[in-house]
């Protein structure tokens, strides 16, 4: 996947004998606090989420292994303006900005990384944008969830457990959904045997149901994209 870092990447991050682990439900760093480092996941997943002016905390992203994480310190001296807190017990090699500074000069492979990564983000902020404006609640949701689905093992029946404490409104607001329309898209993909929600997550039943549903947004969210 674009903006992830393969093994041989993840294995040159091995010489730098920097990996920190946090439990579950630790926050990893929080909104104003120093961006002085970027972080690799090397195992586990991560709530980003930010916070509203009138104080409601907004999920933005799950990051999983091999996804970056906080790498705008390397360009950006400022506070942090997200929150990232452990859905699970993550390891993560931890790179200090000056260190990484040095290794971008060293190695210009991770500068094409970086900027893969931030590509990726503004096309992904770019495509929300025209699908909160084009598509129907139900195939942005089943597009989160497919997304979702890919940093996640497929189990042995096919089925793909995110296992990381979403809930409904977890998902809803990943789509830009409102409570009540969110939930309903959800109880309608329950209803038709795509997926089913517990306490510890959610577990996709048919991916290729989500994937058809999620298709059609990318087809109105393509035709009204500026080329």
């Amino acid at each position: 996947m674009k903006g992830r870092l393969d093994r041989a990447q993840l294995r040159e991050l091995d010489r730098l004998n920097a990996d920190v682990m946090f439990g579950e439900s630790t926050v990893i760093f929080g909104e104003g606090d120093p961006g002085d480092h970027m972080l690799v996941i090397r195992s586990g997943h991560v709530r980003v989420s930010r916070r509203s002016h009138d104080g409601r905390d907004f999920l933005m992203a799950v990051l999983g292994p091999g996804d970056v994480l906080g790498e705008l310190a390397v360009f950006d001296p400022g506070p942090r303006t997200s929150t990232a807190t452990a859905l699970s017990r993550v390891i993560a090699t931890k790179v200090p900005r000056q260190l990484l500074r040095a290794v971008l000069t060293d190695d210009p492979q991770w500068c094409w990384l970086l900027l893969e990564r931030l590509t990726e983000r503004l096309d992904d902020v770019e495509a929300q944008l025209v699908g909160f404006a084009s598509t129907g609640v139900a195939g942005r949701i089943a597009g989160q969830l497919v997304h979702l689905a890919s940093r996640f093992d497929t189990r042995s029946d096919g089925t793909v457990h995110i296992a990381c404490g979403l809930h409904n409104d977890d998902l809803t607001q990943l789509a830009g959904a409102g409570h009540t329309s969110g939930t309903d898209a959800l109880a309608a993909f329950v209803a038709n045997g795509w997926i089913t929600l517990d306490d510890h997550g959610v577990t996709i039943r048919d991916l290729a149901a989500l994937r058809r549903c999620a298709r059609q947004a990318d087809a109105l969210i393509a035709v009204h994209r500026p080329a």
